[in-house]
């Protein structure tokens, strides 16, 4: 650990009971909107490609645009997400993609000129032991059931208008968020390195997230600049309240006082 002495001036070392309880207060209420912002987060992204949860698909699509592929299809060729793949006979694949890419889907749902090679027989054999009333998924006994898996979807970007006004309010407002937090855990008892991290973590992360917005509407690589970002500034804030209670708390050594002291790093 890093051995240098803590700063000359700390002055949240060796405060009065009631001073230390405020302080816990403001710190609790910081990491509670830490909470918050991810749970935020999750409910404005996390349905953006229809699978619960937020993932990079969601983020990318906010940031940059995405287009997701019709789930049937998706399904067909074995790249649904969460999903264990449908087991078919090649032609049974070729029937079901060429059904797919043929512009009639309702007509030849159910043609009977195509007979057990008609998407409706192929989903009953193949799909219908999960896919139907009994089963724990939606039925695909007519084309009205599976109309909606059959659709690509365009994740739109969220308007540059409107992404300026969200760094009008959100950047102010996480510099001061995140360097209160970094100094107070500055001026704590801690090595220089371990009390200097949240400064470095937040500054960096804040730098990545919101200046990767605007550019990353031209380029998807930036999308990762954001979600390294924005998880940079989290940890750096939730690791300078660990620090902020901890010096609050853990008792003064040596005799240190809140004007500095011989306390170990």
């Amino acid at each position: 650990m890093n051995s240098s002495p803590p700063p000359a001036f700390r002055p949240l070392g060796g405060l009065p009971i009631l001073a230390r309880l405020g302080a816990t207060g403001f710190v609790l209420v910081a990491l509670l909107g830490l909470w918050a912002s991810m749970k935020q987060i999750e409910q404005h992204h996390g349905k953006n490609d229809g699978e619960p949860g937020v993932s990079l698909t969601d983020v990318v699509g906010a940031y940059h645009g995405a287009k997701i592929p019709a789930p049937m299809r998706s399904a067909v060729e074995g790249t649904l997400a969460g999903h264990g793949g449908v087991t078919l006979e090649q032609d049974e694949r070729a029937a079901m993609l060429a059904w797919l890419d043929d512009g009639r889907a309702a007509e030849m749902f159910d043609d009977i000129d195509l007979d057990d090679m008609a998407p409706v027989e192929i989903l009953a054999r193949r799909c219908g032991e999960c896919h139907s009333s009994s089963g724990g998924a939606p039925p695909f006994d007519t084309f009205a059931d599976v109309k909606a898996t059959l659709s690509d979807k365009e994740l739109v970007p969220t308007p540059p208008e409107l992404q300026l006004t969200s760094l009008h309010s959100h950047a102010p407002g996480m510099v001061a968020f995140g360097l209160v937090l970094a100094l107070a855990a500055l001026v704590s008892r801690f090595g220089r390195f371990l009390r200097s991290l949240p400064l470095a973590l937040a500054g960096i992360g804040i730098a990545l997230d919101l200046g990767a917005w605007l550019p990353a509407r031209d380029s998807a690589s930036l999308v990762y600049a954001i979600v390294a970002g924005g998880a940079l500034f989290a940890a750096g804030c939730a690791l300078a309240c660990a620090l902020v209670l901890l010096e609050v708390w853990l008792p003064c050594r040596h005799g240190a006082s809140a004007t500095g002291g011989t306390d170990a790093a």
